[in-house]
């Protein structure tokens, strides 16, 4: 007993280690980024932020929160933030003007002066539904996410995956490698937030799939059975996949109001990626560190 616990061990720590979700039919389609993420200072994790659904320039925008969240990362250089889309309210390229308080440049000159403290914490920018208003319009120009990289001068080394695209990405933390996908997504599951992360779940097998769009904070572990390769012995093994959706830093807008959708917690959640371990776990910014308790931030 005591032999089978030191395995079991070996095959927890090691990196060295071949699963099977499934039948292999391309293996190689893509080669993804490795995202090398520092371990926050005194913890045993490196932590990232999933920070969407602004909708800066809608009067819904919570920029008192925004700005909390902004002020803690900023304090924090070792974090890491990925953008989950819906950054702006772009609500000149439709009919519906009146939650709108500023231009569409304007949107688009306060979120860069926003982002550019902790510009260099961004890893990933996703674009989503109200980006591609403008993507619709103005077909063959650059893309919102690759305008901001610019301005922000981080698009070397930032994801951008650009209008209604995903990004599989690996999170690597100490000796520890994590792939994630993350989308801003589109359903209408507002209510019932599983019903879209389990049609992503039957979709990708990875220990994180982020969802943004929905305005909510909803998070569920996922455990399945598979099996598992190590120095050609085969094991039956079990497997955590973490289902989130990323919250908001709106409002209920009008036609949220119109619908009777729920009003959302306002804010962001945060992901740990242990280092010495294969491990995650999730919280809420404002729950795990109080951000944004000072409304006056």
């Amino acid at each position: 007993m005591k032999d089978m616990t030191k395995s079991k061990r070996t095959l927890l720590k090691s990196r060295i280690i071949r699963s099977y979700p499934g039948s292999a039919l391309d293996i190689a389609e893509t080669e993804l980024p490795i995202i090398k993420i520092p371990l926050k200072k005194g913890e045993v994790f490196s932590e990232t932020f999933f920070m969407g659904d602004l909708h800066v320039g809608s009067d819904g925008f919570s920029v008192s929160q925004f700005l909390a969240y902004l002020k803690y990362i900023k304090k924090h250089p070792n974090v890491r933030v990925i953008l989950m889309g819906d950054l702006l309210e772009v609500g000149d390229l439709t009919g519906y003007l009146e939650a709108q308080e500023s231009s569409f440049k304007h949107q688009l000159t306060k979120l860069i002066g926003y982002l550019d403290p902790i510009k260099d914490q961004i890893i990933c920018i996703l674009e989503g539904n109200h980006e591609e208003r403008y993507a619709r319009e103005v077909k063959g120009a650059i893309n919102l996410s690759r305008y901001v990289a610019l301005e922000l001068g981080i698009h070397k080394k930032c994801i951008l995956p650009g209008p209604q695209k995903g990004a599989l990405i690996v999170i690597q933390s100490g000796n520890q490698y994590y792939p994630i996908y993350v989308i801003h997504g589109s359903t209408g599951a507002i209510i019932n937030s599983n019903t879209q992360l389990k049609r992503m779940a039957f979709r990708t097998k990875v220990p994180l799939i982020a969802h943004g769009h929905i305005h909510k904070y909803y998070t569920e572990s996922y455990v399945y059975e598979s099996v598992t390769q190590f120095n050609n012995k085969f094991y039956k093994s079990i497997y955590e996949q973490i289902w989130l959706t990323t919250g908001a830093f709106v409002k209920a807008l009008g036609y949220a109001e119109q619908k009777s959708y729920p009003i959302t917690k306002i804010g962001a959640p945060t992901v740990r990626f242990y280092s010495k371990f294969s491990a995650l776990s999730v919280g809420f910014g404002r729950d795990l560190y109080q951000i944004g308790m000072d409304t006056d931030a």
